[in-house]
């Protein structure tokens, strides 16, 4: 062996040690988080899916109220179109009589 083979293998050597040295630090040297306080993380998941919860029914009722509104309607459009114009004239006579006096 010569002088510079002896030294590249020297060179090598202490490169791989000091780059297995290297990793092992950065690998076990990694930042600790702080710690999440879950209990109020669940309060408010809790707190979000009763709002949730409360969005919905409030969401249901206002679809049977449109529901009832639409019924209503329909009977009353049907009551208001099959009138004959007479009483539709007799109508109007007396709202006129009564609010423009």
């Amino acid at each position: 062996m010569t002088f510079s083979s002896k030294f590249y293998k020297i060179i090598g050597f202490i490169l791989l040690i000091l780059l297995t040295v290297f990793l092992f630090w950065h690998f076990n040297n990694k930042p600790t988080l702080p710690p999440v306080n879950t209990d109020s993380i669940k309060t408010k998941i809790d707190s979000t899916k009763t709002q949730r919860d409360t969005l919905i029914k409030d969401i249901d009722n206002s679809k049977e109220t449109i529901k009832e509104i639409e019924k209503s309607y329909e009977k009353d459009s049907i009551v208001i179109t099959k009138q004959s114009t007479d009483s539709d004239i007799v109508f109007f006579r007396e709202y006129l009589s009564t609010n423009f006096k």
